[in-house]
């Protein structure tokens, strides 16, 4: 998945204060903003979806795990999945792949 959406889709969850119910502005929005619609708490953004906080989430996740990626790519065992578009149109992709 692209960096530029990574940001987006976590830049736009929110969660509930009180049972942690989860959110997104665009793909599953509250039906009314910024209220839960189990609890009715308000609606809040975690400080680690912020955007400056993704992006070095990104940076170290690539660090980490560059080696591990080209070591199964060389081995013939890593199977790249898009991962853009609704939940269940990537879920539909893994569960292709994995037949």
């Amino acid at each position: 998945l692209p960096e530029k959406e990574v940001i987006k889709r976590f830049a736009g969850r929110r969660v509930c204060r009180k049972g942690l119910h989860t959110y997104h502005l665009e793909a599953v929005p509250p039906k009314r903003k910024g209220i839960c619609d189990h609890d009715g708490s308000k609606l809040i953004r975690r400080s680690d979806d912020s955007p400056v906080v993704i992006r070095r989430r990104f940076r170290v996740f690539h660090e980490e795990t560059a080696g591990v990626i080209r070591h199964y790519q060389r081995a013939g065992l890593l199977i790249k999945v898009d991962g853009r578009g609704s939940p269940d149109t990537v879920y539909e992709r893994v569960r292709r792949v994995l037949e």
